[in-house]
C-alpha cells in the first residue's frame, strides 16, 4: 500500500457552485419524496347492522359523531309510507325520480343495486323521498303499493353528507317489505330491515354501494429513500473536506 501523501484538490468557484446547487436539489427532492411517502389512506367506515323497524321511524349517524345525518320517517294517513330525508343542511339521498300516485307526483328515492358508484355525478335530494308505501282503496277493496324499495329485496340508498363543511358519500342497505293486503290487513305493515351503512372518509371521493373496505396506500420503497438521503448529505460533507485541503 502506498504511503504517499494525498494531494489536495482545489475546486474552482464554479464547480463549488454547481455542487451546492446539486446538494440543495437533492435535499429538496428527498424532502418531497418523504412527504409523498406518508400513507394517504382512503378508508371506508362500515357499520354492520341487522335490525327491523315495523311501522317505525329511525335514524342513522354515518360517522358516529352523535348527530343524526338521515331520518327514515314512517307516516300514516290516506297513504302509509316510509321516507328518507336529510337530518342536516347539505345532506341528501340519491333521487329515484317521481311516481304518479292517483295523479299526484311523489318524490321517490333511488333503489340502487350493489356495485353502483355513489358520487358527485348523481342527483341528491334533501327533501323527503318515499322508499316504500301502501294505499288502500276502500271503494274497490284493493291495496296499492309504490316506492322503488317495496318488495324488491336488499337495495341501497345513496347518501351525501357533510363532515366539517366537506362533502362525503355513503350508503345504507335496506330491505323493505309490505305483505299483500287482505282481510283486515287493509294497510299491511311496512317493515324496514337495516343491514348496514358505510361512508368514505376522503372528501368528495365516490363510494361503491356495498363496498365495506377501501385502503389505497401511496408508498415508496425504503431503498429509494435511503439513496436520496445519502446523496443529499454526502455532497456537502465532501465539499467541506476538499475545501479544507
Amino acid at each position: 500500500m502506498s504511503n504517499a501523501p494525498r494531494r489536495s484538490i482545489k475546486l474552482s468557484d464554479s464547480l463549488l457552485h454547481q455542487l451546492n446547487l446539486y446538494a440543495l436539489g437533492a435535499t429538496a427532492a428527498g424532502v418531497g419524496v418523504l412527504a409523498l411517502a406518508q400513507p394517504a389512506e382512503a378508508k371506508i367506515v362500515y357499520t354492520p347492522k341487522n335490525v327491523k323497524f315495523v311501522n317505525q321511524s329511525f335514524s342513522i349517524d354515518l360517522n358516529h359523531d352523535a348527530k343524526n345525518d338521515f331520518l327514515f320517517s314512517f307516516r300514516y294517513g290516506t297513504d302509509h309510507y316510509l321516507s328518507v330525508k336529510s337530518a342536516r343542511k347539505g345532506n341528501g339521498a340519491i333521487s329515484g325520480g317521481q311516481q304518479l300516485v292517483r295523479g299526484i307526483p311523489r318524490l321517490t328515492a333511488g333503489a340502487l343495486p350493489e356495485g353502483t358508484v355513489i358520487g358527485p355525478s348523481k342527483k341528491f335530494v334533501g327533501k323527503p323521498q318515499i322508499l316504500g308505501a301502501v294505499y288502500y282503496n276502500s271503494d274497490g277493496g284493493q291495496t296499492y303499493f309504490y316506492g322503488k324499495f317495496t318488495n324488491v329485496g336488499a337495495a341501497y340508498v345513496g347518501l351525501r353528507f357533510q363532515i366539517k363543511g366537506k362533502q362525503h358519500y355513503g350508503w345504507a342497505r335496506l330491505n323493505i317489505t309490505i305483505p299483500n293486503g287482505n282481510g283486515n290487513l287493509n294497510y299491511p305493515p311496512i317493515t324496514a330491515q337495516l343491514t348496514g351503512y358505510a361512508y368514505e372518509t376522503i372528501p368528495s371521493k365516490p363510494i361503491i354501494a356495498g363496498k365495506t373496505k377501501g385502503p389505497d396506500m401511496i408508498t415508496l420503497q425504503p431503498t429509494m429513500l435511503g439513496h436520496l438521503a445519502r446523496g443529499a448529505s454526502a455532497i456537502p460533507a465532501w465539499r467541506a473536506q476538499n475545501s479544507a485541503r
